[in-house]
């Protein structure tokens, strides 16, 4: 009988390596994988090469990519391989949540390798008596790794930040609300937030070409009364590896509606935000703009061309918890050489 193929994610090598042993004397071949891209990646080989798979297992827990967000992406991509969660950091998950994710299974640390078989057995009669419910199906379906349904594709269009300092009269009461009003409002303009930084005001703007955009930048921004100067970086698809690219694009169009409600805290909710500049080796741009795209605070990263290399909106329940994360993990990130925070001022407290 061939062994049932499993996909073990694990940030845990000895973990990793002791369930892959003991799963395998129960009839079980697993692939090891230590981080989520490493899971989409694996993931894509297989649906590449046309090949099953009969579980995915993760950690809630792993260095890039929050488990919780990879199991949407997988049921996402691959709605008909089952999922289980697992996790030793007391993330317990209640039943609605469970019921949400479309997990087809929850354990906690720690477990064994008789429990995760007890599991996919669990699983295995579940999807027979779903067979056995549809008189027309003979035979039950093999578990394939294959892609839903495509996301339509979205118009082409260009973005740059410019990131504004204002002159001292400027920044004054009633003359900074008046200049913010005209920047806010104007046309292009896919936000703009007051900081309390080395800048005054960060401001994402889009059109059709990069003309445009430039004539935006030089020809109104630069020229009104009261801007000192500003930094122009335009927004560019960042170079990655093309299967690495594919992955990110699939995930993205997988998270799009998590980051439209994210979107909607910021202007909706006692969130806090910040912009995160970032200065990168470009070299290392592969392992770390997964790290920080998928990470759960971030509302979305955009690679830029200009004074900095990445540029992030940073989203938390309040600011102290965005400054853990840049200290405790961002700052970590081989290759990542300068970090610079822009805490988002809600001058108008969402009132115009």
């Amino acid at each position: 009988m061939e062994s049932k193929k499993v996909l073990l994610i694990d940030d845990e090598s000895s973990l990793r390596r002791s369930l892959g042993i003991s799963l395998l004397q129960q009839g079980y071949d697993t692939e090891p994988c230590e981080s989520g891209v490493c899971a989409l990646k694996k993931l894509k080989q297989y649906e590449n090469q046309h090949m099953d798979l009969d579980y995915i297992v993760s950690d809630i827990k792993l260095p890039d990519i929050d488990g919780i967000k990879l199991s949407r992406i997988i049921k996402k991509k691959y709605p008909n391989v089952p999922v289980i969660l697992i996790t030793g950091y007391g993330d317990i998950l209640n039943e609605e949540e469970i019921r949400k994710l479309h997990i087809d299974g929850y354990l906690q640390k720690p477990l064994s390798a008789e429990d995760l078989a007890h599991q996919f057995d669990i699983i295995a009669q579940g999807l027979e008596t779903e067979v056995e419910e549809r008189p027309e199906v003979d035979v039950a379906p093999a578990i394939e790794v294959k892609p839903a349904e495509e996301a339509p594709v979205q118009g082409h269009s260009v973005s740059a930040y410019m990131m504004i300092r204002l002159n001292d009269k400027a920044l004054r009461g009633e003359k900074f609300i008046e200049l913010y009003r005209k920047l806010y409002f104007m046309d292009n303009v896919l936000y703009c937030d007051s900081t309390n930084s080395d800048y005054d005001i960060v401001m994402l703007i889009q059109a059709d070409d990069e003309k445009t955009l430039e004539d935006i930048y030089r020809n109104k921004v630069l020229k009104m009364e009261g801007v000192e100067d500003i930094d122009y970086l335009q927004v560019k698809t960042p170079m990655l590896d093309a299967n690495l690219a594919e992955i990110i694009k699939t995930a993205e169009e997988a998270l799009s509606e998590d980051t439209a409600q994210l979107l909607q805290q910021r202007k909706f909710s006692n969130y806090t935000c910040a912009s995160v500049a970032i200065q990168i080796e470009k070299e290392k741009l592969d392992s770390i703009y997964p790290i920080l795209r998928f990470d759960e605070n971030v509302v979305y990263c955009d690679n830029t061309v200009g004074k900095y290399d990445l540029l992030l909106l940073m989203q938390g329940t309040q600011f102290n918890e965005i400054n853990r994360k840049i200290e405790d993990k961002l700052r970590n990130i081989d290759g990542v050489l300068k970090i610079k925070k822009y805490p988002i001022i809600n001058v108008f407290d969402g009132a115009f």
